[in-house]
Formats: structure tokens, C-alpha cells, sequence
């Protein structure tokens, strides 16, 4: 198993995420769900999945009805005449798909298509929340992260929820010794009585 840690959750990305697919939900429920319709097509996920790809299956399934429809009627004019008015409305269709493609960002992943409609599942919002998820997988990381924790104990021991504003005037660093204690501290002010070390 990786060893990893949760740093934090960029929570500023998953509404941003959260915003474009409440957008997509929104074109895919009440732009191309209706014109899927009026093409003879209902949405289901592989619908979708093939119109955010470009619609080839979508075409090729399309004029296989409409072939087979056609070859239903005798009449050469009314047969040219179906023919083109069938190939305008899926031009229709595919300038609305071009628009709805638009609005998708590759959030798709998180869209499901539950009774005809697009929504987001409790699953995919734990999915997307979880890839807003900052871990460090590093093991050198790991190491200079619990270090910090460490030196977090004991500067909430030595500050007890009481931070003064000049807290960075009490270190100095050196390149040779790295972070030590300054020498002008006022340990009476840090210390009081209750502050275990």
C-alpha cells in the first residue's frame, strides 16, 4: 500500500469543478436532451459519452434509420424530399451538439444519466472531492512533513494560544546553524506557568 498524506483539499477547485458541471448538467438536460428527441435518440450514457466524442455513432445509427425509413416509401420526390429535410434536422442537431460541447469542460466523468436526466451521484461527488485531495507520496516529503508537525507541538507549547505579534523576532537563523532561539527573548512574557517542553 502507498504511503501517503492528506495535506489539504483544495476546496476553491472542487466548487470551481462543481460550477462547470452544474453547467453541464444544466446544457445536457435542456439543450441536448430535447434535440436528442427531436432526432429520435434518447439520452443514456452511451449517448452522451459518444455525442462529447463527436457524434460518429450517433450519425452512423441516424442514417441507418433513415435509410431503412426510406426504403419504406415509393414515391422518388416525397423519398428526396423526407431525405433532405431529415439531413437538415440532424445539421440542427449537430450545431446544437457543437454548442453543448462547448459548455462540457471535461467534467463528464462525474455525469451520469439516471432516467433520461444528467446528474451527479454521490459517488462521482466523492470522487470529485477526493481529486481535490493534495497528498504527499514522497517519502523524503513525508519525512520534512512530519518534522513540521513535530516542530508545530512545540511551538503551540511554547506559544499556549498565545501568539505575539513579533513571534518571528524570537528566531534567528544562520546559515551554519540553521534556526535558533534569538537572544533578546522576553521568556517571561512566552513562558508563564503552564507551558510544558
Amino acid at each position: 500500500m502507498e504511503n501517503k498524506i492528506l495535506i489539504r483539499t483544495d476546496w476553491g477547485r472542487e466548487s470551481r469543478i462543481l460550477e462547470e458541471i452544474e453547467t453541464s448538467i444544466e446544457a445536457i438536460n435542456t439543450v441536448l436532451k430535447p434535440a436528442l428527441e427531436k432526432i429520435g435518440f434518447t439520452l443514456d450514457d452511451s449517448v452522451l459519452s459518444d455525442c462529447l466524442t463527436g457524434g460518429s455513432q450517433l450519425r452512423k445509427d441516424y442514417e441507418s434509420r433513415l435509410k431503412k425509413d426510406l426504403s419504406k416509401i415509393g414515391t422518388p420526390s416525397t423519398k428526396r424530399k423526407i431525405e433532405i429535410e431529415a439531413t437538415e434536422e440532424f445539421e440542427r442537431f449537430e450545431n446544437v451538439l457543437i454548442n453543448v460541447r462547448k459548455e462540457i469542460k471535461g467534467v463528464n466523468s462525474f455525469i451520469t444519466i439516471v432516467d433520461g436526466l444528467a446528474v451527479l451521484t454521490d459517488e462521482a461527488r466523492e470522487r470529485l472531492i477526493e481529486s481535490c485531495k493534495i497528498y504527499l507520496t514522497d517519502p523524503k516529503q513525508i519525512e520534512i512533513h512530519n518534522h513540521l508537525i513535530e516542530a508545530c507541538k512545540h511551538l503551540n507549547a511554547v506559544f499556549t494560544n498565545n501568539l505575539p505579534l513579533w513571534w518571528k523576532q524570537i528566531f534567528a537563523w544562520d546559515a551554519k546553524k540553521g534556526f535558533y532561539p534569538n537572544g533578546n527573548i522576553d521568556y517571561s512574557y512566552l513562558g508563564g506557568q503552564n507551558n510544558e517542553f
